[in-house]
């Protein structure tokens, strides 16, 4: 499974992926949705890996800290949005074992 640092897998959870997207660690966080998104970088990607120089936020003691929630689509509900918080948090967890 292709991971990103944020706990996204590329193959699972984009549907851009491989098609108009490499993914987020070979883009280095400038997947397509950023620039549709108003961004330069994936926020994940720049606290993670540019900031704090982390392979990804699984080695993060804040993990998970309040940008999972700040940055969740807004469209899901409150219940969705905890069970993928929680499969993100199990992807990063067992990628630092």
């Amino acid at each position: 499974m292709y991971l990103a640092c944020c706990g996204w897998s590329c193959i699972e959870d984009c549907t851009e992926y491989p098609h108009s997207c490499a993914g987020c660690n070979e883009l280095e966080g400038k997947a397509p949705w950023t620039r549709e998104a108003g961004f330069n970088r994936c926020f994940f990607y720049q606290c993670c890996v540019v900031d704090k120089g982390f392979a990804h936020c699984g080695e993060c003691d804040e993990m998970p800290c309040s940008a999972f929630d700040d940055y969740a689509d807004p469209s899901l509900d409150e219940a969705t949005k905890q069970q993928e918080l929680a499969k993100r948090i199990a992807r990063l967890r067992a990628t630092t074992l």
